[in-house]
C-alpha cells in the first residue's frame, strides 16, 4: 500500500501544471493567449472588436530555439492547416509572423504585437469590456421599447425581469472558478485541500460575464423581419443555444 501511495504521488509530481501567458494588442482590441506544457504550446487569439465577442482563432505548435512555431488546430488529423506562423516572445511582449516570406494564405488576423499583462490588468480589462457590454444590452432594450414592432416592446418588460435567473443559469455552465492548492511550511508533506479564487477577483470570471451579455444584446438587437407573413411556420434561436424548427403537417398540424 505505501508503495502505491508513494507512486501516486511521484506521478502526480511528473505532470507539469501549464504555463499560461496572456497578452494584449490594444489598438487591434485582440488577446492573446499562450498556453505551454514543455515545449508543447497552445495559441488562442480572440478578437474583441464588440464587448463581450467569442471570435477566437486556436493553434497548437512547439517552442525551439527560442520560438513557437505553430499554425491552426483543426477538428481531424491530416486536414489543411494553413499557414504556420512563429511567435517570439520576451519579458514584455510576443510578436507574431508568417514563418515563410510568401505564404499561400491569408493572416486570419492574428499577426503583430501583442504586449504582455498581467493577471491584475487582465482582470480590469475584463471588467471594462463587461461593464461595456451591460451598457450594450441597455441601449438594445432601449431600442426595442422606440423602434421595435409593438410585439417587440411588450416583451421587453419581461426580458428585464427574466435576465438575472438566464444569466445565472448559463455562467453555471460556462465558468468553473480556479484554485490553487495551500503550501504546507512541513517538509515532505503534500499541498493542503486547493482553495478557490473568489470569482469577482477573477478575469475569467468577468470576461464570461460580458460573453454571456453578449448573446442577450446580440439576441435584443434583432428585429423580426417586416416582410415575414406572420406565420408560425419558421426557424427559432434563443441566441443561448436553443434552436426550434417548426412545420405545418400536411393533416393540419
Amino acid at each position: 500500500m505505501t508503495r502505491l501511495i508513494l507512486s501516486f504521488f511521484l506521478a502526480a509530481l511528473s505532470v507539469h501544471a501549464a504555463e499560461i501567458t496572456h497578452y494584449y494588442d490594444e489598438p487591434g482590441r485582440r488577446y492573446l493567449t499562450l498556453s505551454s506544457n514543455g515545449a508543447r504550446v497552445e495559441v488562442q487569439v480572440r478578437f474583441a472588436y464588440d464587448p463581450g465577442s467569442m471570435s477566437v482563432w486556436d493553434g497548437n505548435g512547439e517552442r525551439k530555439d527560442g520560438l513557437v512555431l505553430f499554425a491552426a488546430t483543426v477538428p481531424e488529423e491530416g486536414m489543411d492547416r494553413g499557414p504556420f506562423f512563429t511567435a517570439k516572445t520576451s519579458e514584455s511582449k510576443a510578436q507574431i509572423a508568417f514563418r515563410a516570406e510568401k505564404p499561400d494564405q491569408p493572416d486570419p488576423g492574428i499577426r503583430g504585437e501583442f504586449r504582455r499583462i498581467s493577471d491584475e490588468k487582465r482582470l480590469q480589462l475584463a471588467k471594462k469590456e463587461f461593464l461595456a457590454a451591460e451598457d450594450r444590452l441597455e441601449l438594445a432594450w432601449k431600442n426595442a421599447t422606440r423602434d421595435g414592432r409593438p410585439a417587440d416592446k411588450a416583451l421587453v418588460p419581461d426580458w428585464k425581469l427574466r435576465w438575472p435567473k438566464l444569466r445565472s443559469l448559463w455562467m453555471k455552465n460556462a465558468y468553473s472558478p480556479p484554485s490553487a492548492p495551500m503550501p504546507d511550511a512541513r517538509p515532505g508533506l503534500m499541498a493542503k485541500t486547493p482553495v478557490a479564487t473568489p470569482a469577482d477577483k477573477d478575469g475569467t470570471y468577468w470576461l464570461k460575464m460580458a460573453q454571456v451579455t453578449m448573446l442577450a444584446y446580440s439576441f435584443n438587437e434583432q428585429r423580426v423581419d417586416p416582410k415575414h407573413s406572420g406565420g408560425w411556420d419558421g426557424e427559432y434561436d434563443d441566441g443561448f443555444g436553443g434552436h426550434v424548427s417548426i412545420r405545418k403537417a400536411k393533416d393540419g398540424r
